[in-house]
């Protein structure tokens, strides 16, 4: 993860010492971000995290960048700008777990990869949640979150990355035996 300029360190710097050490994706947070690497030559995938407009979605295709994925209004303004490229536009989609700032629902889940499916100018590489409540004492809204990814079959059939985000170590949170 290489978002906000590595942290303060400098992204054009640790990018390129994160693929020599072995990494072989990067994370951004913005698509200006992206767009910066790849204005100094980083040629590794790299996935841009924060939701995209569909405005905005001529650039990342552009940009060859994986994009944060919610919306259907995106997925068609994605869509239609790889396929105008002749490319499909890679992509990841968000779940909403809880957290309420972007995401479909759990229960969308099954629709929204058909319509991905669907589309010839997408490629879904991944499917991502966030933990809402990470660090509560109560652990069931986590365990909640990860049997979203385990059991939801739109979710769990799908042959693409899965993940969810949490604050502190996922292991220290669920256990090792829910990591994937």
């Amino acid at each position: 993860m290489v978002k906000a300029d590595a942290y303060g360190h400098g992204a054009e710097i640790v990018a390129p010492a994160a693929l020599t050490a072995g990494a072989t994706e990067l994370g951004v947070a913005t698509i200006e971000e992206g767009e910066a690497l790849r204005a100094v030559g980083i040629t590794a995938p790299i996935l841009s995290l924060s939701p995209v407009s569909p405005e905005a979605a001529p650039r990342a295709v552009a940009a060859d960048l994986a994009t944060h994925l919610a919306t259907r209004e995106t997925a068609a303004a994605l869509d239609e700008s790889a396929r105008a490229a002749g490319r499909r536009a890679r992509v990841h989609v968000k779940v909403d777990c809880g957290m309420h700032r972007s995401g479909i629902a759990p229960g969308e889940a099954a629709a929204f990869l058909d319509d991905l499916r669907a589309r010839p100018g997408i490629e879904v590489e991944g499917i991502y949640a966030h933990f809402a409540s990470a660090d509560a004492s109560d652990r069931r809204a986590a365990y909640e979150t990860f049997g979203t990814f385990a059991v939801n079959p739109a979710v769990a059939g799908a042959p693409v990355q899965r993940f969810v985000t949490p604050a502190p170590p996922i292991n220290a949170l669920v256990g090792v035996q829910y990591a994937f």
